[in-house]
């Protein structure tokens, strides 16, 4: 038994990557194809990739400008440990995606120092952010460490974790990553952030960071093109399915007209 355990705890701290690609991936379409088969499903990804704007933990700046709209976007949840949630979005063109991911960076500024919780939520922890550079990605990284618990829990018996959330570009990709390892006692490891940017380093090779611009021919980039301007559906535009509310509520007549 005792050498059963110590096997199981020596490779806790062993980063599980995505496997290389012959070929880094063109266009949405091929990001989708070869993340398929690592997906997760049926999970809620916390922390979620989702607006490079909102990158603080626990809060939310409604001061913060709008992300532009009308682009081939792919979000992903991907079974790597940590589990990455990923955002791939490809910009019309590489000045595009290299001003969005700048004034991201400048808006990560304002996250820098004691980290808050979320509702109902208490922590002790502390958030850094700095310069991503790896392989020709270059954007920023937020990285959120300490620990936390419930409110109502006594401060002892909170649990120690390290959140990471990157906005980088490469050519005409701006990649969004979140990703969160959490641990039963104690502190958090003195690898925990490089874990999970090693393994977010895994996902952003596959995309083929030469690509300038969307191809004509590929069926997302199609699509966005005959789409309306966002601007033009108004703001009485509402979503259905909303996130993560049932179809069904439509058919039992609690859900919208």
């Amino acid at each position: 038994m005792v050498i059963v355990v110590l096997l199981v705890l020596a490779g806790c701290g062993s980063p599980v990557e995505l496997p290389g690609f012959p070929e880094p991936a063109r266009s949405v379409e091929e990001v989708a194809r070869r993340l398929r088969p690592f997906e997760l499903r049926g999970e809620h990804p916390y922390p979620a990739a989702g607006d490079v704007f909102q990158l603080c933990q626990g809060t939310f700046d409604p001061r913060a400008p709008a992300e532009p709209q009308g682009f081939p976007v792919l979000v992903a949840h991907l079974k790597t440990d940590p589990p990455v949630h990923a955002r791939f979005m490809l910009m019309p063109g590489t000045e595009q995606a290299a001003r969005l991911v700048a004034q991201a960076a400048q808006a990560a500024r304002g996250c820098a120092g004691p980290a808050s919780g979320t509702l109902g939520e208490g922590m002790d922890a502390e958030t850094t952010v700095s310069a991503f550079g790896r392989d020709g990605w270059s954007g920023t990284q937020v990285i959120t460490s300490g620990r936390a618990g419930s409110d109502t829990d006594d401060p002892f018996f909170y649990k120690p974790f390290t959140t990471g959330q990157l906005v980088v570009n490469k050519g005409a990709w701006v990649v969004d990553l979140g990703w969160n390892i959490r641990g039963g006692f104690g502190s958090p490891g003195a690898d925990w952030a490089e874990t999970g940017l090693k393994v977010s380093e895994s996902v952003l090779a596959v995309a083929d960071g030469a690509v300038t611009a969307p191809r004509a021919q590929d069926l997302m980039t199609r699509l966005v093109d005959a789409l309306p301007d966002p601007g033009a559906y108004g703001e009485r535009l509402k979503v259905w399915p909303r996130p993560f509310e049932p179809r069904q509520s439509r058919e039992q007549g609690t859900g919208p007209r």
